[in-house]
């Protein structure tokens, strides 16, 4: 008979979809730092620890007996899988070469970069579940993913990854997109206002040749014209 573990708690955190809450369950694996969450909310209440388990199970995670001992489905996956025997030719004696001595450079090895850790996912997560509203309406307010790294003192790819993960991709709210298509008008303008000032010279050469003619003589004249040409057609039609 299969021997099981005492029975374990799940951490709970809050989950706001749609403008409405949900409770939901948390697990983390213990080698890739992996977060799942569940929804444990239910008609007749909360599901019990037993039921939480089972579901995630079924997900494929491997429940420990307390949630430092969790095991995402992938990291299962490559520990139960079986090695992959190699078959490796016999090495020929390589060809015996002239040995150059060679000085030694100081290499100064780079930094290597921060590597997220499971509870610095843990307080992103939570950050943006405060923030983040849902797929649709994206980020509350003047939020964005510069803004919760900043807040938090973590790179902005890390609230990238987990935000793609736990919440979807990146969406705007209407003032920002408000805002975007007012930059896209301000460019037109600004274009317009280009194409003004290439034109003013010959403007401006227009509104002097227009200043410089007397229009009420011309219109004048031009009555006069009219005047007698309808005489000269009269007298040519007797």
């Amino acid at each position: 008979m299969k021997k099981s573990h005492k029975t374990r708690t799940f951490k709970e955190a809050s989950e706001n979809i749609g403008g409405q809450w949900r409770r939901i369950a948390v697990v983390a694996c213990r080698n890739c730092a992996k977060v799942e969450n569940l929804s444990i909310k239910t008609a007749y209440g909360l599901l019990p620890p037993v039921a939480i388990e089972k579901k995630f199970s079924q997900k494929g995670w491997k429940i420990g007996q307390n949630d430092h001992w969790d095991i995402c489905p992938d990291c299962v996956a490559k520990r139960d899988a079986k090695p992959v025997l190699k078959i490796v030719p016999k090495a020929e004696a390589p060809p015996v070469e002239e040995v150059v001595e060679v000085k030694p450079e100081l290499v100064v090895k780079p930094e290597p970069p921060r590597v997220m850790q499971r509870d610095d996912r843990r307080i992103i997560f939570e950050k943006l579940n405060s923030v983040y509203l849902d797929e649709k309406r994206g980020y509350d307010n003047d939020w964005s993913d510069h803004k919760v790294a900043t807040d938090l003192g973590v790179p902005r790819v890390w609230v990238e990854q987990v935000r793609e993960e736990m919440f979807g991709p990146i969406n705007t709210n209407s003032d920002i997109e408000e805002f975007m298509k007012g930059l896209e008008e301000l460019a037109l303008y600004k274009k317009q206002l280009e194409d003004f000032s290439k034109l003013k010279p010959q403007i401006e050469q227009l509104r002097a040749v227009a200043q410089s003619v007397n229009l009420a003589g011309m219109l004048e004249r031009i009555v006069k014209l009219e005047k007698l040409e309808a005489l000269v057609k009269k007298h040519i039609q007797r």
